[in-house]
């Protein structure tokens, strides 16, 4: 049976610490559900701190941290959680993700453990905590038995299947002197790109290259010299920079951006910039993506994108000065015989 239903209250029973444990099972169940229900990838890092000195000592720490475990459990510390203790990693390490974990509610086991044996698998460590009654004018407070998550850092070489976790690092060296290097190019799952600082370089960088292209098209549809002489795809190419150009500059400058959603709008802009810069005139194909290894989703885009930008759009109409001669007749002179063979 599942240990997610709902408890039957019923007059004159005898209440036990099973029932209303029973019934926040059931609550969270259904936070759970309804969550996961309003879109995809709902889980990740919202905010990260990570303790820089300790680094240099071959010690990881995390100063701060919030998000939600892909199970939906929300975490924030040290104000609502402990931190997860500090680790110290072997000198044989090198390109490994250290995660967050939390150990996973298992049927029957002990979900709480005393704040000495916070090294078990529950996923709770008691604390006592002085409450007071907020609905009393009284200022007495008593004490009561907290539960704060037992959250640890785990290393994915390590055995992770007793736990859920998210990925907050990757370590790509630890040096002789013990000093730890951290990979910068990695993105940990997260639920706001402001909190990558990855992905937030994406947005000034994508920005940068649809004005500087958008100026040079610009300054060249305005050229007197030019006349009728341009292209109706620099038309078009310039049109859909004066619409994605805004686009991203919003997203950039507000908090709560998904990269699912930057994911979306990326592969959207590729697919409409292939029209223009790809021979094939088709977009590539991308692997898809993965919110638990957001560079293998992020990487090929951002290639593609830059690819989009580094390629010249030459142009194939020249103008010509027509002089007027007698008889009502124009004439043009080709300078350039070259142009004839290539016309």
């Amino acid at each position: 049976m599942s240990l997610n239903n709902k408890v039957v209250w019923s007059e004159g029973m005898f209440l036990n610490p099973q029932h209303f444990q029973q019934q926040e099972r059931y609550i969270e169940a259904l936070v759970e559900a309804k969550f996961s229900a309003s879109g995809a990838c709902r889980w990740g890092i919202r905010d990260l701190e990570i303790d820089q000195q300790l680094l240099g000592l071959g010690k990881i720490s995390l100063v701060k941290g919030r998000g939600v475990f892909p199970d939906g459990t929300p975490f924030e510390f040290p104000a609502v959680d402990d931190s997860p203790a500090v680790i110290e990693l072997s000198d044989n390490i090198q390109n490994e993700i250290i995660h967050l974990c939390l150990p996973v509610r298992r049927a029957g086991a002990r979900d709480v453990a005393s704040a000495s044996n916070n090294q078990s698998l529950a996923r709770f460590v008691s604390q006592e905590q002085e409450i007071r009654d907020v609905s009393s004018d009284s200022s007495e407070t008593i004490k009561i038995d907290v539960g704060r998550l037992n959250l640890k850092l785990i290393a994915e070489s390590e055995d992770l299947s007793g736990y859920i976790s998210v990925g907050v690092m990757r370590v790509a060296e630890v040096r002789e002197d013990n000093k730890i290097i951290l990979d910068e190019s990695y993105i940990p799952g997260c639920l706001d790109c402001a909190g990558s600082p990855r992905l937030a370089g994406y947005f000034t960088e994508i920005i940068s290259l649809l004005h500087s292209r958008g100026e040079a098209i610009a300054g060249r549809l305005a050229d007197a010299n030019r006349g009728g002489t341009a292209e109706v795809a620099d038309y078009m190419l310039l049109q859909l920079i004066n619409r994605l150009e805004p686009v991203f500059r919003h997203m950039a400058h507000i908090e709560g951006i998904h990269p699912l959603d930057m994911y979306s709008q990326l592969v959207q802009m590729v697919g409409e910039l292939s029209t223009f810069v790809s021979g094939a005139r088709r977009c590539p194909v991308f692997p898809g993506y993965k919110h638990d290894d957001l560079n293998a989703s992020f990487d090929p885009v951002i290639t593609a994108l830059r690819n989009c930008f580094s390629t010249v759009h030459e142009q194939s109409a020249i103008s010509l000065q027509l002089v007027e001669k007698k008889y009502g007749i124009r004439v043009a002179e080709i300078v350039d015989r070259s142009l004839i063979g290539s016309a």
